[in-house]
């Protein structure tokens, strides 16, 4: 039973550029109200970045063991911005979901 829920203790591990990030888990409500978000990066307006961007960060606990500065997600590397996205889809695996969701319809 207990993989079935997610704890505040949760957090997934990442080597990102040399530096340890542990990321927030990604639940069923924060999968629903943001999978727009994700599944259409490329096409964000003004508004969906800067909630894309406070989701992000929400979901960053520490990095390199220090916690991480929410206010400090308009000032990282690009780069390292989009790897940590992909981190937070590879746990809810939404690439094969986006996927399936797409053939659907």
């Amino acid at each position: 039973m207990e993989e079935l829920y997610i704890t505040p203790d949760d957090v997934f591990e990442h080597e990102i550029k040399g530096h340890k990030f542990e990321l927030a888990p990604v639940d069923v409500d924060d999968y629903m109200a943001n999978i727009n978000l994700f599944t259409h990066l490329d096409n964000l307006n003004s508004n969906q970045r800067d909630r894309l961007k406070k989701f992000v960060a929400s979901k960053i606990v520490r990095v390199d063991g220090e916690e991480f500065d929410k206010k400090q997600i308009h000032v990282i590397k690009p780069t390292i911005f989009f790897k940590i996205i992909d981190k937070l889809i590879e746990q809810v695996n939404l690439k094969e979901d986006e996927k399936i969701f797409h053939q659907d319809q």
